[in-house]
């Protein structure tokens, strides 16, 4: 047996976690996880037999508490290896993916369209187009029929 594994075989999961953070390097306060880190930049931990756990809600579960089944982990530092537990809130998934940078996410937090019309109330056209439903600004569609209603009859 290596002395590296015979080292972590005799260490607690805390010491062994704790041994693949990195505190001081980061300027925003973030603790960067730096052993196994996945495609999407999370960090992995194996706990026990092969049990493999995500570094961060490791981390949260053992500074602040347990994670209940319909939260998951929202890093406010938009890291995905920190592991910084004041960098993180539970939020519900539809949360979580709301307050991303993916399109759906972006286009859902627009509160105007692109000419300033506000999206919102009697100004907000929803269409259902198989199982998504698209936000549009009712003016814009109007003056958008106008000119098309008014290209028809000219030609």
């Amino acid at each position: 047996m290596s002395s590296i594994h015979y080292r972590n075989h005799n260490s607690t999961v805390e010491e062994r976690f704790w041994s693949k953070v990195d505190k001081d390097s980061s300027l925003n306060g973030c603790w960067l996880w730096t052993a196994y880190v996945d495609k999407d930049g999370y960090g992995s931990f194996c706990i026990g037999n092969r049990k493999m756990r995500r570094a961060h809600r490791f981390s949260y579960e053992l500074l602040v508490s347990q994670i209940p089944p319909q939260f998951v982990i929202d890093h406010l530092c938009k890291t995905h290896g920190c592991v910084n537990p004041s960098h993180m809130r539970l939020v519900t998934t539809s949360e979580n993916v709301y307050s991303g940078d993916s399109l759906w996410a972006v286009n859902k937090r627009k509160t105007h369209c692109k000419r300033g019309h506000p999206l919102n109330g009697g100004n907000l056209y929803l269409r259902h187009r198989g199982n998504r439903t698209e936000r549009h600004c009712r003016t814009c569609r109007n003056d958008w029929m106008v000119q098309h209603r008014a290209l028809i009859h000219s030609a």
